[in-house]
């Protein structure tokens, strides 16, 4: 008790002389600081990381308060926006009426208009593409027929099973980026959610649409270290999708290389396109009438015969301000991902890696370089569509997620560097 102190310091400081009266002043000082210091020590926040609202002062613990990306999460969110689109995305390319519903619906309901890409003289289309489709379509029609339902419900299954393979492909992706970067995943969930491109692409009926799902499967099987499925859905893509759609699988390629070696990467390659393209032919030439290999005649009437210049060309640019249309501001920002990665690296190659892992954009610059590579080519390309970058409309949107948060660490880190002690607070 203080006070008893305080008593009996009084009393000995009567009794005794003038050492008693210092002895007195030196241990009331010493009780006045005791009482200072924990006067500071209530008031004063429990965690230093805290200020005096209790709330955290420290970056760190506030980003991993968010939501973590996961598998999961990611799936049930670009599910959902997947649906809608299969619900009320309008079918934007008249080849995909033409050339893919019209013979899907002859081979569910047997009538539908044939296009000459389709006749057996240029056999142009796969019918292992269509029957994909048809394993979803005939089913679904048998079930609304025993319903009494429209015909239209098998349009619509079919679109939602487009959807969910869609976002099952960028939930893998977004998956894969978040154990490299937390926040450049959780932009790249809610861009490929919200993105007009994605809307329109991932639920088309097209065979780039379907090289897309083959190319966000591979980008995100690099970065997991899964080579060989890499390499086995880029054979898929160029195979039963889209055979330009082999621009995109280079990058792929190369990193399998890299990894593996020549002889492990040519097993990766050779097994899968040895199998499909015996089924795929097998078919075609079931359904033509004739021996014949769809993908080897598109390849031989737009590069050997240059017919595709007929169906209209269009400048350098085409592709520019259609992806501005499509993803706005994500396009520029993405070309510029892999200088930003570069300054990120530069910039932060002194930082401490003991309290935080610094992300690794080199994997994720190589994951994303099939966009930059496409644009190119497909730019240099006389005819031009839409539906040709649908391939790497992911990887646009991962370029930008992954952009945005080196920049952020490039700015941050800087920052650090050139201001005052202080200066930046908790920013």
């Amino acid at each position: 008790d203080e006070r008893s102190l305080a008593a009996s310091l009084c009393t000995r400081g009567r009794h005794g002389g003038k050492g008693s009266r210092g002895l007195l002043r030196r241990e009331m000082t010493a009780s006045l600081r005791r009482r200072r210091v924990a006067s500071d020590d209530d008031d004063a926040p429990s965690n230093p990381a805290e200020d005096s609202a209790g709330k955290s002062r420290d970056p760190e613990l506030f980003r991993n308060r968010l939501p973590r990306v996961t598998f999961a999460n990611a799936f049930s969110i670009l599910a959902i926006a997947r649906l809608i689109s299969a619900l009320f995305n309008i079918v934007h390319d008249c080849d995909e009426t033409f050339n893919f519903w019209e013979p899907l619906h002859y081979l569910v309901h047997g009538t539908g208009l044939q296009t000459w890409e389709h006749s057996p003289e240029f056999a142009l289309r796969s019918y292992l593409y269509l029957g994909l489709h048809y394993a979803v379509a005939k089913p679904s029609a048998v079930l609304a027929s025993a319903l009494s339902l429209p015909r239209v419900y098998a349009f619509h299954a079919v679109r939602i099973a487009l959807g969910v393979v869609s976002a099952h492909a960028e939930a893998w992706l977004c998956a894969e980026v978040a154990k490299i970067d937390m926040n450049a995943s959780r932009i790249l969930v809610m861009t490929s959610a919200f993105s007009a491109g994605m809307f329109a692409a991932a639920t088309a009926f097209l065979p780039s649409s379907f090289a897309m799902y083959c190319v966000t499967c591979a980008a995100a099987a690099s970065l997991a270290g899964k080579h060989a499925v890499a390499c086995a859905a880029c054979v898929a893509a160029v195979t039963i999708g889209w055979p330009f759609a082999g621009i995109c699988a280079i990058p792929y390629g190369v990193e399998c290389l890299r990894m593996r070696g020549w002889i492990k990467t040519a097993l990766y390659v050779s097994a899968p396109l040895a199998t499909i393209t015996a089924v795929s032919a097998a078919i075609d030439s079931e359904m033509y009438g004739r021996t014949t290999w769809s993908t080897l005649n598109i390849l031989r009437y737009n590069v050997a015969g240059g017919g595709s210049e007929l169906y209209g060309t269009e400048g350098p640019g085409y592709y520019l301000r259609n992806l501005l249309l499509n993803h706005n501001l994500a396009t520029p920002i993405s070309l510029c991902f892999p200088f930003v990665a570069l300054a990120h690296r530069l910039v932060c190659i002194g930082r401490s890696q003991t309290s935080t892992r610094r992300p690794e954009y080199g994997r994720l610059v190589r994951a994303y370089a099939p966009f930059p590579l496409a644009l190119t080519f497909f730019s240099l390309v006389a005819h031009k569509e839409e539906r040709f970058m649908y391939p790497a409309y992911p990887l646009i949107l991962t370029g930008f997620g992954a952009a945005l948060s080196a920049g952020r660490g490039v700015v941050v880190h800087a920052a650090k560097r050139l201001a005052p002690d202080g200066f930046l607070g908790t920013a």
